[in-house]
């Protein structure tokens, strides 16, 4: 389990780094893209949740206060962090208390 948590975490900030790098600094730039869906890879199932907060999000904003959110690293670094602190609850803290717990019923 320990290899994976570092293979994860890993791969996580490559993605973060390659985004970074990737990103032009215009408004427009389609970098959010793939960070978002590599992240939803990773962070599966719960990932699905995060887009739904962002989406959320971007929708009240817009609707309430006509607000759009552009690309910039913050947003980028924003969104990175959420994926992020999602998967590793999901992955490393719930995952393994449930089979922990699941083991425990079944002996």
């Amino acid at each position: 389990m320990r290899y994976l948590k570092i293979a994860w975490i890993s791969v996580c900030i490559l993605l973060l780094v390659v985004t970074i790098y990737l990103f032009d600094g215009s408004s427009n730039s389609d970098v959010d893209s793939l960070l978002i869906w590599a992240m939803l890879a990773l962070t599966f199932p719960i990932g699905f949740g995060c887009a739904l907060l962002f989406s959320g999000i971007t929708h009240v904003l817009y609707s309430c206060f006509s607000i759009t959110l552009t690309n910039t690293y913050l947003t980028l670094l924003l969104i990175w962090v959420v994926y992020f602190g999602a998967g590793y609850i999901q992955w490393f803290k719930i995952i393994p208390y449930l089979t922990k717990k699941w083991g425990r019923g079944k002996t």
